[in-house]
């Protein structure tokens, strides 16, 4: 499955923290730098696997580890609307 991220939001940033603002629904997503990292590179569809790559690739870390943050980033992107999945 992959994910991409949607276009009608605000983004604001404040040292390392980044924030996504949905003007409509007036709620606010903060991201740390790897979670705005993952956030970006969905520009274009991706699955876990593919994001994978690009983290490891990105930061030092390892698959595993890569694996579990961007599951907890997806999971909460997706209930916040600020990614989808591609139908």
């Amino acid at each position: 499955m992959s994910f991409y991220k949607k276009k009608d939001f605000l983004l604001k940033r404040v040292k390392d923290l980044y924030f996504i603002v949905n003007q409509k629904k007036g709620t606010i997503v903060n991201l740390n730098e790897v979670s705005f990292f993952i956030w970006n590179c969905l520009d274009k569809p991706l699955d876990v696997a593919g994001l994978v790559g690009l983290l490891t690739t990105e930061y030092d870390v390892n698959e595993s580890e890569a694996k579990s943050d961007i599951e907890d980033f997806l999971e909460i992107a997706l209930k916040s609307g600020i990614i989808d999945k591609v139908k």
